[in-house]
């Protein structure tokens, strides 16, 4: 792995029964990259996340942060070391405020989840409509969670997931049931974020125009393996690719 690596896969491997869902994978996430992880249903996407992610423990293998070696990862380890997850299905408190949510998650960062929530209410004020401000919601900040559109309650677990100040996000199908233009727009607001933030990102997703259109290289997994990397048009490109996907891809754009 490179020593610009900011988190990576060694030889992981996980097995449920007598299936083995993540079999040997090895990859590196480098610093303010957008790497897209693809895969079609049952190639070890989602286990791979909740092994990173430290929902799951690996039956073999290693996970590094940086240069240094994660034992046993748990969700709340990585949190504090500045690694976040979204989740395919947007989770915010919903008789919560927008901005009390995001709130919470700086509570949680600050090591001041033990506070009463009254007193909490005044804490972090600021630096969560700052969040709000970056990812669009600014104006909503008020507003109850229920009653945010779809989209929008994306875009407010990508303020809360920006809370830890992460050098790492990892986003499961990040625009699942958003409309077309949402899903643009969501991740050109990440884009935007990788490079104002430096962050690296490690995303699934099954509409590959947003694959394509977004990612900086892309892992292709097939039955727990991982089938082919490289940039978006080597993957294109890559026949063994084309005959998982059956002609899914988009096509290659033309240049003006």
């Amino acid at each position: 792995m490179s020593e610009t690596s900011v988190l990576s896969a060694r030889g992981l491997c996980k097995a449920f029964g007598g299936h083995l869902a993540v079999d040997n994978l090895s990859f590196s996430l480098g610093a303010g990259e957008m790497l897209a992880l693809i895969g079609p249903n049952g190639a070890g996407k989602s286990t791979t996340f909740n092994l990173l992610n430290g929902q799951l423990r690996a039956d073999a293998g290693e996970i590094w942060l940086g240069q240094t070696r994660l034992p046993r990862p748990t969700p709340q380890a990585l949190w504090r070391l500045g690694v976040s997850r979204t989740f395919q299905t947007a989770q915010a408190l919903a008789s919560f405020a927008v901005r009390e949510n995001v709130q919470l998650a700086l509570l949680s960062h600050a090591g001041e989840g033990h506070w009463p929530w009254a007193n909490g209410l005044a804490r972090w004020r600021d630096e969560a409509q700052a969040l709000l401000e970056q990812v669009g919601l600014g104006a909503q900040a008020d507003r109850p969670s229920a009653t945010l559109a779809y989209g929008d309650v994306k875009r407010l677990e990508l303020a809360m997931a920006l809370a830890n100040t992460p050098r790492v996000l990892l986003m499961d199908e990040p625009t699942a049931g958003m409309a077309p233009e949402e899903r643009q727009a969501l991740m050109a607001l990440v884009g935007s974020l990788v490079r104002g933030r430096g962050l690296s990102v490690l995303y699934t997703e099954h509409s590959m125009e947003v694959v394509f259109g977004h990612a900086d290289r892309i892992l292709v997994m097939a039955e727990g393996r991982l089938l082919a990397e490289g940039t978006p048009e080597a993957v294109r490109a890559n026949p063994q690719v084309q005959a998982v996907y059956l002609g899914e891809l988009p096509p290659v754009q033309e240049s003006p």
